[in-house]
């Protein structure tokens, strides 16, 4: 994704991974990254999160939804992943909770927001309950 984009990467194995995250700061421009990135990430300036594929869980996508708006910017998020794949990883963890609540969040009509609280938090708070520029 990276080479097609023309653009800085980021994953646990990179050679000179804090060299990456310099030049991409300086640059203002895109970043390809794995969960790597996630944790910890406090720069301004992250105004799109692109994510490709099945989520891991619930919980690493609050984690990595929350990197963006650092500044109180309003960020965009979107998903990219096949219904299919969704609908076979279910099928296949049918007894898994966590599948389960990725599942009906990407499947899901409604406040995303009010889906992710309920299944992190066991309370419901959607959109228009906070300030907040709202989900899909």
């Amino acid at each position: 994704v990276a080479e097609e984009l023309r653009c800085k990467y980021y994953y646990a194995n990179v050679p000179n991974r804090a060299e990456q995250v310099k030049q991409w700061l300086s640059s203002s421009g895109l970043i390809v990254a794995t969960s790597a990135l996630r944790t910890g990430v406090d720069y301004p300036r992250v105004v799109y999160i692109p994510h490709v594929g099945m989520l891991w869980s619930m919980i690493d996508f609050a984690q990595e939804s929350g990197r963006g708006g650092r500044a109180r910017e309003e960020v965009n998020l979107v998903i990219v992943v096949e219904r299919r794949s969704i609908e076979q990883e279910m099928l296949k963890h049918s007894d898994n909770l966590c599948v389960q609540a990725v599942g009906l969040f990407l499947t899901g009509r409604g406040c995303r927001r009010a889906l992710m609280s309920m299944y992190i938090d066991g309370k419901a708070v959607a959109c228009n309950n906070i300030k907040s520029a709202g989900c899909d």
